[in-house]
């Protein structure tokens, strides 16, 4: 008999997604997947809701439902503080957790280049927030008496 092994994967994105459901059917693994929010987001289309042609609904859908039929995965809500190579654990928002495997699919912020200013002229779209922050930006600018 050989011996479950624990993996934690931080990110619940098309890499952390992706990776769970390739290892939906590995048995000697039992699967954690650490996010910060709730929900997958399908990020391209993040501009269709900027302009107020989809819901926020529309393109997120919650990470639990994405890896329902998956007997070998829990899905924690909760933010990475810290790793501890040498120990295998992670320090999380919820408490410390100890893995065999870990995989970081964190995904990727926007860069102003070391250019912090310019971020008020050009926000970034990674998130639902930025998104409809955009679209409410623009309704005021469309609102103004010309």
């Amino acid at each position: 008999m050989t011996e479950t092994k624990h993996l934690v994967i931080v990110g619940g994105g098309f890499a952390g997604l992706n990776a769970a459901k390739c290892l939906s059917r590995e048995r000697r693994l039992e699967i954690t997947l650490v996010d910060r929010r709730n929900h997958h987001l399908f990020q391209p289309l993040l501009y269709q809701v900027a302009m107020a042609g989809l819901s926020p609904a529309d393109i997120a859908a919650p990470i639990r439902s994405e890896l329902s039929r998956q007997n070998n995965l829990k899905v924690v809500c909760g933010e990475v503080l810290g790793v501890k190579p040498q120990q295998k654990q992670l320090q999380t928002s919820f408490g410390p957790l100890n893995y065999d495997y870990l995989l970081l699919a964190c995904g990727a912020m926007h860069s102003y280049f070391g250019n912090p200013q310019w971020e008020k002229h050009a926000p970034g779209l990674k998130t639902i927030e930025q998104a409809t922050e955009i679209r409410a930006a623009s309704c005021r600018l469309s609102r103004k008496p010309s």
